[in-house]
């Protein structure tokens, strides 16, 4: 079928599966195929140089380019290729007023952003939804006006449409930070990347500054260094029940508990772990004073062992809280947790439905002719190894067979660092290693990513044990 008889958002389908560079070439291969790829090429529009800009400026001359751009153009970025930002201002104003449907507008590498300039974008375009700063360095340039200025009484523009905002590895101090936020009110997503810490107390600054200005967030990820547990949880319990998805660094039991006890509706949560989140005995340790005996000592011992269980109940671990509050929640990932650091429940709940997914497997894929497929297997081995001997040659070892057994090593959703886990069905091997056995493969850290059938089976677990 010849391209010009497909639908145009099949075209369009297929253009955005090919690379730019093979688009670009595809757009110069004859008329039909030029006007329909100019959509799907101008869909992002990427700017660098002023170069660029004038260039742009001379096509969009051209009725075709301009109706392009103005209705297919989602996603503007602006890539600092030269000294300074205010050619943002003053080079793209005429650009900006003919795309009015951009929906992502993203900064990079920028060594300088002021915010005003940035402020300065929220009335030339006003469908801006999701804003994006990669490896920039946000400056407030805000002067205090004398209140007899009339300009001082002003509002100031703000992004009314703007719900997204996105950081990764851009700096900021807290002035930059209270500007940008204070023109993004509506923001229902938030997520702050790391970045280099170049500021003193400036990220901790911005977490503890962004339910002031923008009470709406939902969707919170929070990857920044050197912010305070306190922050955290603070940030935590104002958001509250509002959270959807959150996504936080764990750097003690008090963010785990604050996630069991605020955002119990949560439905998409992830936990970074840093080695420090085990649950310890923080009990002082009683020692024996000079000159008593040991029957004295072991009274006061225990003594001091009951007052302490009166007054202090066992805490519960803050993952086995979270599962247990947070019943709206539907996908866990537990990242770079140390083995230890993760209840034994968990493992137990991952075993059982391991388990129970590899006998539905084996159903389906063997069902009743098991025992002859495995038979013809054995078979069609023995021969292969007897010809080889006959032929002075060595039959090398299929990896799916290991002595005669058939093995299937099957990566659950529930391991994404590499970890085999190995089921043997023959009779012998279950019978040696009664039942299900877990090999553990790779460093000490593991990410767990649990869904909807391993939360339900770690809440069944917990409740037998209580």
């Amino acid at each position: 079928m010849h391209f010009s008889r497909l639908p145009t958002e099949l075209l369009h389908a297929i253009f955005r599966l090919l690379p730019r560079s093979s688009l670009t070439h595809l757009c110069l291969t004859n008329r039909f195929l030029h006007e329909a790829c100019l959509p799907v090429l101008y869909c992002h529009l990427e700017l660098s140089f002023r170069s660029h800009i004038r260039q742009l400026m001379t096509g969009l001359q051209r009725p075709l380019l301009r109706d392009t751009i103005q209705q297919h153009t989602k996603h503007l970025t602006l890539v600092c290729r030269q000294s300074g930002s205010q050619w943002l201002v003053v080079d793209l104003q005429h650009l900006f007023r003919m795309i009015q449907h951009v929906h992502t507008l993203t900064f990079s590498d920028f060594q300088v952003l002021p915010i005003d300039n940035i402020r300065s974008l929220a009335n030339i375009l006003p469908t801006v939804d999701h804003l994006q700063f990669r490896y920039c360095n946000l400056e407030s340039t805000k002067t205090p006006k004398p209140h007899h200025d009339p300009s001082s009484h002003m509002p100031l523009p703000v992004f009314q449409n703007a719900t997204k905002l996105s950081l990764s590895w851009t700096d900021f101090g807290e002035p930059a930070m209270t500007d940008l936020l204070c023109c993004l009110p509506h923001l229902e997503t938030v997520c702050f990347g790391a970045n280099h810490n170049r500021t003193p107390e400036a990220n901790d600054a911005a977490l503890r500054i962004l339910p002031l200005h923008c009470p709406k967030v939902r969707h919170l990820e929070v990857s920044l260094q050197q912010v305070s547990e306190t922050t955290l949880c603070n940030t935590i319990a104002f958001y509250g029940n509002q959270l959807e998805r959150l996504s936080v660094r764990c750097d003690g039991p008090r963010t785990l508990h604050a996630v069991a006890t605020y955002a119990t509706r949560v439905h998409d949560l992830v936990v970074r772990g840093n080695g420090a989140i085990t649950l310890t005995d923080s009990r002082p340790l009683i020692r024996r004073p000079n000159g008593t005996t040991r029957n004295e000592q072991q009274r006061r011992l225990e003594v001091s062992m009951m007052e302490t269980n009166e007054q202090e109940e066992p805490e519960e671990h803050g993952l086995l809280s979270i599962l247990r509050q947070c019943e709206a929640l539907r996908r866990l990932e537990i990242v770079c947790w140390m083995i230890q650091d993760v209840p034994g429940v968990i493992w137990n709940a991952i075993e059982s439905v391991a388990q129970r997914r590899i006998a539905t497997a084996t159903r389906k894929r063997d069902g009743l002719h098991a025992q002859s497929l495995v038979s013809e297997a054995r078979s069609s081995l023995a021969a292969a190894s007897a010809s080889a001997s006959a032929s002075g040659s060595t039959l090398p070892e299929h990896e799916n067979w290991r002595e005669g057994h058939p093995v299937f090593e099957i990566h659950p959703p529930s391991d994404r660092t590499g970890g085999v886990w190995l089921y043997y069905f023959d009779d012998n091997a279950t019978r040696n290693q009664q039942g299900l056995r877990r090999r553990e493969i790779g460093h000490l850290e593991k990410t767990l990513a649990l869904d909807g059938e391993e939360l339900s089976e770690i809440r069944k677990h917990i409740q037998t044990t209580v």
